[in-house]
């Protein structure tokens, strides 16, 4: 699982990346290319549509128990000024993990990720992050 955010330049497809600002069709793109580089049948690649934080955004409301209750509706209002929580931005300032870390006070990224991500829960976060869940699907269906 590899962020969109900051991939190296030289990653599969990146020379080849469609001029476009839909965020899937990059991912999408990218994914196939990867697959294309591995080369093995049993590869399915996953790149979370900007950064692993962004699949926080399912549920803000989960953060009030790790951190002031306050942050929630700061969370919340950056959730709401995209179309899902995988389309919230990369731009260096501005990303979900800097958000998050701007306004929750004391986040760790490797302790609270994990912790926020069971406490919101899979269901959650698929319902929220249709590119995510279209890859767990694929898991899903692998027939042995």
């Amino acid at each position: 699982m590899f962020d969109l955010y900051a991939l190296p330049n030289d990653f599969p497809g990146s020379s080849s990346l469609p001029k476009t600002s839909n965020p899937f069709q990059k991912v999408e793109h990218l994914e196939q290319e990867m697959g294309k580089d591995i080369g093995h049948k049993n590869f399915i690649p996953n790149l979370l549509v900007h950064e692993f934080e962004g699949l926080l955004y399912s549920d803000t409301q989960a953060f009030a128990a790790w951190f002031d209750a306050s942050v929630v509706s700061i969370l919340q209002a950056d959730r709401n000024s995209f179309p899902s929580p995988e389309h919230i931005n990369d731009n260096p300032l501005t990303a979900p993990s800097k958000r998050i870390r701007n306004c929750c006070d004391g986040y760790e990224k490797p302790l609270h990720s994990s912790l926020l991500a069971i406490d919101i829960g899979l269901d959650s976060i698929r319902q929220q992050c249709q590119h995510f869940n279209q890859w767990l699907l694929r898991l899903e269906n692998i027939i042995p």
